[in-house]
């Protein structure tokens, strides 16, 4: 026994619980400080950080039974600091002259998000942070024609101008659409969503200098789960997904605002 815990052993020994007591400090200083963090984001503003998701249906949620929205979950996941309003409406485009409807022989106009009481809902809620994520509506083949991309992206900067005239002017984030899947319904073209929007989003995210959460990667990343009930609307996984990738961006942001 002397000579296995004696001399250079012992040191060993000794230097191996210094480290790992560091490690153990380290770890509860980290903790502690994100802690503090998390009881003092409330108090620097007076008033719980207000989160504003700008959507479609994908936003407003429970098209997929039994399944919270991503906002829902995000909610969760942020705590009691932070409160989020749902400002999304199913079946709207960014498009100020978006049509909506599932095949060309029913589509109709007034499908604008622009026009919606979900749209007036999100300018007075107050919000310090907005993330919006629209687009999969505009995909469908009666709105995305050849000019479409232009209008698209005029639409978007219009809105995230108008954003900017609130007071106190938020921080904005624009999300990317999860991936449509086969059998890519609603007339939707799975070539702007999946491919189109990867870059044209990023364009528009740099054009506004705002920032981007991309939850088309997230999902992608996932794949082989299945992330929706019918090809588009995100089920329980993907919501999760969603909001857990929104999650560290959102907390970051108020952290650092």
């Amino acid at each position: 026994m002397k000579q296995i815990f004696g001399g250079k052993y012992l040191n060993i020994i000794f230097q191996s619980l210094i480290i790992l007591s560091g490690l153990f400090s380290t770890q509860y200083l980290s903790t502690a400080i994100e802690i503090e963090k998390d009881l003092s984001l409330e108090d620097t503003r007076g008033h719980p950080i207000r989160v504003t998701c700008i959507g479609d249906s994908i936003t407003a949620g429970g098209t997929c039974s039994g399944t919270n929205s991503y906002v829902e979950i995000l909610q969760s996941l942020l705590g009691k600091s932070f409160f989020l309003t749902n400002a999304g409406k199913s079946g709207m485009t960014q498009l100020k002259k978006g049509y909506c409807g599932s095949t060309k022989e029913n589509a109709h106009p007034g499908c604008s998000y622009w026009d919606t009481d979900a749209w007036q809902h999100a300018l007075t809620s107050k919000p310090d942070i907005v993330t919006i994520m629209l687009g999969t509506n505009d995909a469908k083949a009666f709105n995305w024609n050849k000019n479409a991309d232009h209008n698209f992206a005029s639409d978007y900067v219009s809105m995230v101008k108008t954003l900017r005239q609130l007071q106190p002017v938020p921080q904005i984030f624009i999300m990317t659409s999860p991936p449509l899947y086969e059998p890519f319904p609603f007339s939707m073209n799975p070539t702007v969503i999946n491919n189109t929007y990867s870059t044209l989003i990023r364009d528009i995210v740099d054009d506004t200098d705002t920032h981007l959460i991309d939850i088309f990667s997230a999902m992608i990343k996932n794949s082989k789960k299945k992330l929706t009930c019918d090809g588009c609307h995100p089920n329980a996984d993907g919501n999760q997904i969603i909001a857990e990738a929104m999650y560290p961006v959102i907390r970051k942001a108020a952290v650092q605002k």
